[in-house]
């Protein structure tokens, strides 16, 4: 069964914006890992995307087509866990918890995704 695989297009400026508002994502040993690896997987329930330290996000390929920002918003979500961020009580966050489109269309704007 085929899955939707983000595009390149949409992943490199997601990856970019989040570096710049995070900072790098790095191992252990305070050495950079790049680049974060994007893979697909069959997640749990409702999971669409989970961050697996040092440089690994795993998106749930049981999902049909995404749109760019929805994708582009749960790519940022999971670096941010990559660099040590952990959910935000904030449902105005790109960091909370459940995804939300109107938190996630004004972080997409302002770091110049959308």
């Amino acid at each position: 069964m085929a899955f939707f695989v983000f595009p390149q297009a949409w992943i490199a400026p997601a990856i970019a914006a989040a570096t710049l508002a995070f900072g790098p994502v790095t191992d252990r040993h305070g050495e950079v890992v790049t680049p974060v690896k994007i893979q697909y997987r069959n997640l749990p329930g409702a999971t669409i995307g989970t961050a697996r330290p040092p440089g690994k996000i795993l998106i749930d390929k049981r999902r049909a087509a995404w749109p760019r920002e929805k994708a582009q918003c749960v790519l940022v979500h999971e670096f941010g866990h990559l660099t040590g961020r952990p959910h935000s009580p904030n449902p105005r966050s790109i960091m909370y918890p459940i995804l939300r489109y109107r938190p996630c269309h004004r972080w997409l704007v302002a770091h110049r995704l959308s």
